[in-house]
């Protein structure tokens, strides 16, 4: 399978506790594969207009951490995957327990929580995970000031 696109994007909005960092949502890579990130969306619940910003890092990691599974969608409406195919990447969202190892940061900015984020600007980046790496995930990672909820998706292609 070489290009298939595919989405996640967890069921529920994700609680940010007041000052403490959480991987809000993170898609690894099988370990014979490359997956490419494309797109990247959140917007917040909760807020007011006088919040601060929130902080966000988009982080490689290693596969470690406790999350809640999901299911990852693919996008097309053709249908370009075989029956015999599967999908191999994994996502998970709403981190109880952190990755222990993280790798280099791919983005860190500060987002009012009155505007969220919808990004194209990995488009010609080629940003690839590999699955054989030592961090073969990628991660949303946020600190807010105040509690507020937020409700992420990734796009990428296995």
């Amino acid at each position: 399978m070489s290009g298939l696109p595919l989405a996640c994007a967890p069921a529920a909005k994700i609680a940010l506790t007041a000052d403490t960092i959480k991987t809000v949502l993170a898609v690894t890579a099988p370990s014979n594969r490359i997956i490419t990130l494309e797109r990247m969306t959140f917007g917040f619940f909760g807020i007011s207009s006088t919040a601060v910003p929130v902080e966000i890092w988009l982080r490689l990691m290693d596969s470690g951490g406790t999350a809640t599974a999901m299911t990852i969608a693919n996008y097309m409406v053709t249908p370009r995957r075989r029956t015999s195919d599967t999908l191999q990447s994994t996502c998970r969202h709403t981190f109880t327990a952190e990755p222990t190892t993280i790798g280099g940061i791919l983005l860190a900015t500060a987002v009012h929580p009155q505007s969220g984020l919808d990004t194209f600007l990995f488009q010609n980046l080629d940003i690839e995970i590999n699955g054989a790496d030592s961090t073969p995930q990628i991660g949303l990672r946020m600190l807010a000031a105040a509690d507020v909820s937020v409700l992420p998706t990734f796009w990428f292609r296995e």
